[in-house]
């Protein structure tokens, strides 16, 4: 993460934040959707920003790994009714390091409080664990431990369309013992089945 990345990510989450979290002049006032009475199970697409690099700080040195395609996740939100979202994800990326091509993959899941904001907002803040794994010749398996902060607006008492920011720590192990800082801007859309 470089100094000049940070304050980049922040500005897009908080302008998607802002322009997903207003209400339009005009809407017709339905129920409250933002805050369910039933618990929601959906599925959701997450796509992280491109631009951000991570630095991997090992044996007092550092490298850098350059995202060739964006962070892209799926994930199951689940809403529960007293205002909880447990959020599983699955996601992948492509790496380069030097001119050589690195895949990752996480396994985590979230754990957030959430509120409405309006009758359509909702808002979010909380922690998320998991598996990180990176591969070129060999897989390394990481943990990695994140907070987050997004908003989303109801398109629809079904859809949903979010910006998220994330920080999150990756502690490797095995043969690269050391760890990554990183920050990311996510857009999110997530559909609820019921």
């Amino acid at each position: 993460m470089t100094t000049r990345t940070l304050p980049i990510h922040l500005t897009i989450c908080a302008s998607l934040a802002c322009a997903l979290l207003t209400p339009a002049d005009g809407l017709a006032k339905k129920k409250d959707v933002s805050e369910p009475r039933d618990t929601k199970v959906g599925l959701g697409l997450a796509l992280g920003s491109s631009g951000s690099a991570m630095d991997i700080f090992v044996d007092g040195g550092q490298f850098r790994l350059e995202p060739l395609l964006s962070a892209t996740s799926l994930r199951m939100p689940i809403q529960t009714s007293s205002g909880w979202r447990v959020e599983p994800e699955l996601g992948f990326t492509i790496l380069d390091a030097s001119g050589s091509e690195y895949s990752d993959w996480k396994l985590a899941c979230g754990l957030s409080p959430s509120w409405g904001l309006g009758d359509k907002g909702l808002a979010y803040a909380g922690g998320r664990i998991g598996l990180f794994g990176m591969g070129y010749d060999r897989t390394y398996v990481d943990l990695m431990l994140g907070v987050g902060l997004g908003g989303e607006y109801w398109v629809s008492s079904y859809f949903t369309l979010g910006g998220e920011a994330q920080f999150n720590l990756v502690k490797y192990g095995e043969d690269l013992d050391g760890f990554s800082l990183t920050s990311n801007a996510v857009l999110v859309a997530r559909f609820f089945f019921n």
